[in-house]
């Protein structure tokens, strides 16, 4: 069965022609594969029904944002968002520009293994460079949560927390410390939170029935703040999951269609901007 008309997949990554759009990261930990192309996105996202996206600057591009901004540029009105990475060498033209051609917000990437964590002296002032222009900000964090979660606080700003958020022992059931502390920051307003990536935290394996009660607490704490994604082209991914497995899993988290239009529609529509009219 198709997603409802509008349907959104909030989180994954353009990439471009090597030659064109070279890799910035010097130690990333993936390379770009020719494969990754528009037209494979497409073709994806027709498969599921999703006519609307949200792409987030990838870790291999670092800071240089021309790959983001030319395809956000050529796409057509009202099909799709971006979400950059902002620090103190991005100057503010180039901010600007990322505005016009429709990012909506920036990405902090706690977690350690990427190489990009900012000090908090930087974040605060990304926030603020942001600020002006209503964008959010988007967490990924893992084991790194209770560390930054109170200057992630004294942001003061809309707030989406990446993939099902920490990193935790998922055989510790929802009463896990983590998980408990990311319950509490979505129940307060202005805090969103992904429901996706569940099959790759899942220590089982398909169908993923450890994740099943994680998700369904998530949602049940923030229903109009709960978002989903593909995260195409999974691109540090080591077991195999199609998207069509991906969204069962999230049908799983779901009490009935009017929460997954809720969560495919009408929560990325109000975060993000996107027309109501589908």
């Amino acid at each position: 069965m198709l997603l409802p008309p509008g349907s959104c997949d909030t989180h994954l990554h353009l990439f471009g022609d090597i030659a064109r759009y070279p890799m910035r990261h010097p130690k990333s930990l993936y390379e770009i594969n020719p494969a990754w192309t528009m037209a494979a996105l497409r073709k994806m996202h027709a498969s599921l029904g999703i006519t609307r996206y949200v792409a987030v600057q990838p870790t291999a591009y670092t800071n240089d944002h021309s790959c983001l901004i030319d395809m956000l540029a050529e796409e057509k009105p009202d099909v799709a968002r971006g979400v950059a990475i902002i620090d103190d060498t991005i100057d503010d033209k180039t901010i600007a520009r990322m505005h016009e051609v429709g990012v909506r917000g920036a990405r902090f990437n706690f977690q350690s293994r990427f190489g990009l964590v900012p000090t908090f002296d930087e974040f605060h002032r990304s926030v603020a460079r942001i600020r002006p222009y209503g964008w959010i900000i988007k967490v990924f964090v893992m084991e790194e949560l209770p560390d930054v979660e109170k200057e992630i606080r004294k942001a003061k700003m809309t707030t989406l927390i990446d993939h099902l958020g920490p990193k935790q022992d998922f055989a510790q059931g929802v009463n896990h410390p983590h998980f408990k502390l990311a319950l509490d920051l979505i129940k307060g307003e202005g805090w969103w939170v992904m429901v996706s990536n569940g099959h790759r935290r899942s220590a089982r394996g398909a169908p993923f029935d450890d994740i099943v009660p994680f998700g369904k607490a998530l949602y049940e704490a923030a229903p109009d703040r709960t978002l989903w994604s593909t995260d195409w082209p999974h691109v540090t991914e080591t077991r195999h999951t199609s998207e069509a497995d991906m969204l069962a899993l999230l049908k799983r988290f779901l009490p009935d269609e009017a929460a997954l239009k809720r969560v495919m529609v009408d929560n990325p529509a109000r975060l993000y901007g996107f027309s109501a009219n589908s």
